[in-house]
């Protein structure tokens, strides 16, 4: 029997039921998945990014076109409160930053979106795309797929598939981040593990609060 064979017999693809949690692959999987998440962020996140900003936008300014797009009304509109709301969790930036970058946007040589009264409301603003705007998002998207088509070539079938599900149950759950690790998880589970402190206290290396 072949490692391969023998590898997908003791770790099946799909399962029933969730699988032990003293499985091997759950007590190495939070490790190996804390490993990926800095070369994910910034080396593949920041390379999508630095397409979608077409060479001409700030990485603020690129996000508030992608939300109007993904999360707006018809991907062409979204409510003013709501792009800070999202850019704040995600930057953390301040309102006057928003502000900032919103009128580069609406102003030459951008011209790409208005910001206009809130019909339900007049203290509320509406982001909308012109029609400039919702051309340059066309442009912006279809570049996004190419940066992710050339990473999609040189990929199996099967990694595609399975990365794909992967980052699509990933995304769902992100949904339901409490907010902070507080929330997720009771302090008393927080402990190092005794083999962690005692490697700590070998090596002398203490970090300073």
């Amino acid at each position: 029997m072949s490692p391969a064979c023998s590898l997908k017999q003791t770790i099946p693809m799909k399962a029933a039921k969730p699988r032990s949690a003293s499985s091997v692959l759950r007590r190495q999987a939070p490790g190996r998945l804390l490993e990926l998440f800095y070369p994910i962020y910034y080396s593949v996140g920041y390379a999508i990014a630095n397409t979608l900003r077409s060479g001409t936008l700030t990485r603020q300014q690129a996000a508030i076109l992608w939300l109007i797009h993904s999360e707006g009304v018809d991907g062409t509109s979204m409510r003013r409160k709501d792009v800070e709301r999202f850019l704040g969790d995600w930057f953390e930036v301040t309102n006057s930053a928003i502000s900032k970058a919103l009128r580069a946007l609406s102003r030459p040589p951008h011209e790409l979106l208005n910001l206009v009264e809130d019909p339900n409301s007049g203290r509320e603003k509406q982001i909308i795309l012109t029609s400039k705007g919702i051309r340059f998002v066309e442009r912006m998207m279809h570049d996004g797929r190419l940066h992710c088509a050339w990473i999609a070539e040189r990929l199996s079938d099967e990694d595609l598939a399975n990365g794909m599900k992967f980052m699509a149950a990933v995304s769902e759950l992100a949904r339901e981040w409490p907010g902070s690790l507080d929330q997720a998880v009771p302090r008393a589970q927080r402990a190092l593990p005794a083999n962690t402190q005692r490697g700590i206290r070998r090596s002398g290396k203490v970090a300073k609060p």
